[in-house]
């Protein structure tokens, strides 16, 4: 008996949480698309990266080149959906949102290009463990930048994507015999970069929170780009040009599987979808904010080692999900499997803090203007009242019947079968039976 009445609870708590999940996913859809875009498109830069490091070299990290692609792709990404949505007509700048901007894109710039070098210098797997701490530092970032409250489930699953995978990476390299300098020029270039990158976060997101009337996300996507395309592309002319033959070709013949039609398919794939993956973040930062952007870079970092398995695996060892090299002990070999465990745990722990509580992000920044998206709902609305209606009768005076009342109205109204009153001999009682508005017969009408 208590047996069928628990399973039929735990039934019912069930079903009440997936509708919830539901109707979570009805109201914020928007939000929860542009969220899985930016996932996917960031796996998919990051496979383009393998494609280029396979094919093409790349580019030599003097030359910038490929965050001259890269900025371009974010300008014309944000400029193509700006025209699509005809948005530039939104919001209102003022001085202190363009200086946040500037900041936004300044500190950007930077860190992508000390990532820039630390991917060349540690390679794509370093990369994605050392990005995954953006999580962390983002979230201390925002509670100083946007002072927002952070739930201790949040901070929990931060901690346990950056610090797992950190001790997970770093023991066994800094403990080989294999230790270049190069190592650590990659680990300090990377980590100055996520610090640098997740400051950056609760700055863009300040764009959106300082005004009732934002700009629209691609147009700060696209205003974002302008400084560093401009800065990029003096660069570009003035330095990688006259070298391109020593900065971009000679790395292509010096790449393992060299070739110059996959070299340049992997610079259109890379510009193609970090322009996507830009665009994505803006909407994503706009939506759900930074502490969400932050920590679903631990859902793109899992992606990254199941996909580089699969495409890349066969032509690159060490791209594999398990290492089975001779000569590599099982801490080796195991790696890479501690470090996607942990980045799902950790976005799962952090998304439970999340919905828990769900309005965090919305009531966070009390002290600048409201989420666009947070409009508040009246709890009763009052009833209106109307004045009697006269309604004429046979009586030579009309009987006020009244269609609505100021007073909170009964959910039944008894109605009498029979109404027995005596009638006097002196006053005439009218004979038609037409019905009120309420359903009762004029006649049942008492005129006194």
């Amino acid at each position: 008996m208590w047996e069928a009445d628990d399973s039929q609870a735990h039934a019912m708590l069930a079903g009440e949480a997936r509708l919830a999940i539901l109707s979570y996913l009805r109201a914020n859809s928007s939000a929860v698309l542009w969220l899985t875009i930016f996932c996917v498109s960031g796996i998919a830069v990051a496979m383009s990266f393998v494609l280029l490091h396979v094919h093409a070299g790349p580019a030599k990290d003097q030359s910038l080149f490929l965050l001259f692609l890269g900025y371009w792709a974010q300008c014309l990404a944000g400029l193509f959906w700006l025209i699509i949505r005809r948005s530039w007509h939104i919001g209102v700048w003022s001085r202190k949102m363009v200086a946040v901007l500037l900041l936004s894109a300044v500190m950007s710039s930077v860190s992508e290009s000390l990532a820039y070098v630390g991917k060349l210098h540690g390679g794509i797997s370093l990369f994605s463990i050392i990005h995954s701490s953006v999580a962390i530092f983002a979230c201390a970032s925002a509670t100083v930048v946007l002072k927002i409250r952070v739930a201790w489930v949040q901070w929990l699953g931060a901690v346990l994507v950056v610090g797992g995978l950190l001790v997970t990476v770093l023991p066994p390299a800094l403990h080989s015999s294999a230790v270049q300098s190069s190592l650590f020029l990659g680990v300090l270039f990377l980590v100055m970069s996520s610090i640098g990158n997740a400051a950056s976060y609760p700055v863009a997101e300040l764009i959106f929170r300082m005004t009732p009337s934002p700009p629209s996300e691609e147009m700060a996507c696209f205003c974002g780009s302008l400084v560093n395309v401009l800065v990029l592309s003096g660069w570009t002319a003035g330095y990688t040009v006259p070298r391109w033959h020593e900065t971009v070709e000679m790395p292509i013949e010096h790449a393992s599987h060299p070739s110059v039609q996959w070299a340049w398919a992997a610079y259109a794939l890379y510009t193609g979808t970090l322009g996507v993956h830009s665009l994505a973040f803006w909407k994503s930062l706009s939506k759900v904010g930074t502490v969400p952007v932050a920590i679903s870079i631990g859902a793109q970092q899992a992606g990254v080692f199941i996909f580089a398995h699969l495409l890349f695996c066969k032509t690159e060892p060490e791209m594999c999900f398990i290492n089975d090299e001779s000569g590599t002990d099982m801490w080796h070999k195991s790696q890479k499997v501690v470090a996607f465990t942990l980045c799902c745990v950790g976005c799962l722990i952090a998304a439970q803090g999340s919905s828990a509580s769900p309005q965090n992000h919305l009531h966070s920044h009390s002290h600048l203007h409201p989420h666009p998206t947070s409009i508040p709902i009246p709890t009763s609305t009052p009833i209106p009242t109307c004045s009697p209606i006269p309604i004429p009768t046979c009586s030579p005076s009309p009987i006020p019947i009244t269609t609505c009342s100021p007073m909170p109205i009964p959910t039944s109204i008894p109605i009498p079968i029979s109404i027995q009153t005596p009638v006097p001999t002196g006053i005439p009682i009218p004979t038609p039976t037409a019905l009120t508005s309420n359903g009762l017969k004029l006649s049942d009408i008492d005129p006194s």
